[in-house]
């Protein structure tokens, strides 16, 4: 049994050093000196699509998707531009409904995921300038959210770059569990969410007729 185990440990090992060799950007210290770019607007309405009116899906769509692209587009010419030419930064928050779609988030997931397009295309976009991109899913702050937050972000890695040749092992090794996992538990939140939607939804309308 030693020699099978030997030679497992040894795949291990190549395929670590394989991902130290290949993945890129490597992590980067950025001090906190008029280089960064820190994007954080959103809004949620809560609702199924169908009951929904476009007004509320475009109210989202323009606040979390294109508002984004307009701070960003106002902050690039002065951060190509700088004076200091060490390296800078662009964090966008997003949402774990930008990681997974969620029972009525509908319009809001759809929101949330575009940012992750645009951050990974705009990292191969600015990278030359020495700016790295960096999209935040912050944990839902209801739970523990830890180990939720980490798992998520395996599990939904995808094509997205990562900066830690060690976490990109985590990812490989991992992801096909993850992903039999998902398989088996994603439908479990449909009655869950649904009450907290209801909740919601009433909250969001007990508000308006107030206002």
């Amino acid at each position: 049994m030693a020699v099978p185990n030997l030679s497992f440990l040894s795949l291990l090992l190549l395929l670590l050093l394989l991902l130290y060799l290949i993945v890129r950007p490597r992590p980067t210290k950025i001090p906190n000196k008029s280089r960064h770019v820190f994007v954080n607007q959103g809004v949620f309405v809560p609702g199924e699509l169908e009951k929904q009116g476009l007004d509320e899906v475009r109210f989202m769509v323009d606040v979390n998707l294109i508002g984004s692209f307009n701070m960003i587009k106002a902050a690039l010419p002065g951060m190509k531009d700088r004076k200091d030419r060490g390296p800078g930064s662009i964090a966008l928050l997003s949402s774990q409904a930008g990681q997974v779609g969620i029972y009525g988030y509908t319009a809001y997931s759809a929101s949330k995921f575009g940012l992750r397009g645009m951050v990974e295309a705009l990292q191969q976009e600015v990278i030359a300038y020495d700016i790295h991109v960096s999209l935040i899913f912050p944990l839902d702050t209801d739970t523990p959210g830890l180990v939720e937050g980490l798992l998520l972000s395996i599990a939904t890695a995808g094509m997205s770059p990562q900066r830690s040749f060690v976490m990109a092992f985590v990812e490989v090794i991992a992801t096909g569990v993850l992903r039999i996992a998902a398989l088996g538990f994603q439908w479990n939140w449909e009655a869950e969410t649904t009450l907290e939607i209801i909740s919601l939804n009433c909250e969001y309308r007990a508000l308006n007729s107030i206002a």
